[in-house]
């Protein structure tokens, strides 16, 4: 029994905000991207402080992660605007490597940030572009390429200039009138080299090259490095640590592909059965292998629910605890008759929930060598949790379901490194075992096909 479908759902990290994409920008706001193309200095000579000279007086960039290897624009986080030849840009984000730009992501368009297009105004915003990056490189692109992955086209077009290569990507779903809808459009500008597969993982992995990525430092965090990805406001929680496994090993595919390629939903809205299927979804349309190890859906069965809700209120009743009454939180939506599960999480008590939660000894164990034997294989771990179960130091959330990545572990002082999709900030904490595992409903894994 599905207890949460038809009424409000868990929600991830923040709240859908819905920009409107405009084919014309206000000019009093705008800084144009396009113009350091045509600075004196290379584009890949620019520094982090360089970039920002170009823009003086504006409030454009944020750190995506503490290493300072990327600087993220966001179209909504503030009054000042991006824009690429004349036209809005959703997101920007800047590579850098020794402090030099090596490359450049652009979305100009995308359905979790700007909601629907029509398909006039789609058409036209391809035709704009595809005539700014002739004027930019002076030549016509190359041969208009197509990947077809199940029923979904990505269609790339590149041009291959002396300096640079802009490679512009779109993907819509082919049909017309009321039925249209516009994916995203996005545009990589890359040093001038031979495109690659933006699909495929490297090639070179191997179990051995895998666990050689395992870093440690003196205070016993055996962790991975994992490229941080920003979700923004979309919700695309399993879309975006999807994309920074797949970035992990050696895939360009982003969020906003996989979000397409998968049919997933903007907006944040997410249960624990749609963001499990999402993560097998989004691994059968690239070249890696999904495997769940382990579920928790004492949220979701009926049975378990009530044997859940049955094992707390003998703790909580042995504590002197509130017990919970389930049916004070019953709702009707669309005729059926639901639990509030967000109302139910939150009248609970974390420690009580926890002494439950322990009582499945077995399964917190597995959980342990799970976590321990794939992050010393180089592997992370895809992690589903309840937020508001267990209260996190400066993150008030709201009961909700949200996808994080396992990237460690520390024997010494019993805890877990994870990272969550939200930048800088976000990609390095700690959590003690048993706290975790009373969050945990979810754990999974993307391993590459290519090991031997």
């Amino acid at each position: 029994m599905r207890l949460l479908k038809g009424v409000n759902k868990f929600i991830g990290y923040g709240i859908s905000c819905i920009c409107l994409l405009m084919l014309c920008a206000d000019s009093s706001a705008q800084s144009e991207i396009s113009s350091i193309l045509k600075t004196e200095k290379s584009v890949w000579e620019t520094s982090a402080k360089d970039l920002a000279a170009q823009f003086p007086g504006k409030k454009l960039f944020q750190w995506v992660d503490s290493s300072q290897t990327g600087l993220r624009y966001y179209a909504d986080a503030g009054p000042d605007k991006i824009t690429f030849a004349g036209l809005p840009v959703c997101e920007a984000i800047f590579t850098f490597n020794k402090d030099k730009i090596v490359k450049i992501y652009l979305s100009l368009f995308n359905r979790g940030d700007a909601a629907r297009m029509e398909k006039p105004d789609y058409n036209e915003l391809l035709k704009k572009l595809n005539g700014a990056l002739d004027k930019l490189s002076g030549k016509k692109p190359g041969k208009e390429t197509i990947a077809v992955v199940g029923d979904k086209r990505i269609y790339c077009r590149r041009w291959h200039c002396k300096d640079y290569e802009f490679e512009l990507k779109w993907s819509d779903n082919g049909l017309a009138g009321l039925n249209f809808l516009a994916e995203f459009i996005t545009l990589n500008i890359l040093p001038a080299t031979p495109g690659s597969d933006s699909l495929k993982i490297d090639k070179g992995l191997s179990k051995k090259v895998l666990a050689g990525r395992v870093k440690t430092n003196d205070a016993g965090d055996r962790y991975l490095e994992i490229p941080m990805v920003d979700q923004g406001n979309k919700g695309y929680c399993v879309a975006a640590v999807a994309e920074r496994v797949l970035k992990y090993y050696g895939s360009r595919m982003d969020q906003h592909m996989l979000a397409e390629l998968t049919n997933m939903p903007e907006g944040g809205g997410a249960d624990l059965i749609d963001i499990e299927k999402a993560a097998a979804d989004c691994a059968s349309k690239v070249d890696v292998k999904y495997s769940k190890l382990y579920y928790n859906d004492d949220m979701f069965n009926f049975v378990n629910f009530n044997r859940m809700i049955t094992m707390y209120n003998m703790e909580a009743g042995k504590a002197g605890m509130p017990l919970i009454t389930i049916d004070k939180y019953l709702k009707t939506s669309e005729g059926r008759t639901l639990y509030d599960l967000s109302g139910i999480t939150s009248a609970m008590n974390s420690d009580i929930y926890k002494k439950v939660r322990l009582k499945d000894n077995i399964n917190f164990k597995k959980f342990q060598r799970d976590v321990s034997g794939n992050i010393n294989a180089g592997i992370p771990l895809l992690w589903a949790v309840k937020l508001g179960i267990i209260k996190e130091k400066e993150l008030p959330q709201p009961p909700g379901m949200h996808m994080r990545l396992i990237i460690g572990c520390n024997d010494k002082d019993k805890t877990i490194i994870y990272s969550d999709t939200w930048g800088a900030g976000h990609e390095y904490k700690k959590m003690n075992w048993e706290d975790a595992w009373t969050m945990t409903t979810f754990v999974g894994l993307f391993t590459p096909r290519l090991e031997k």
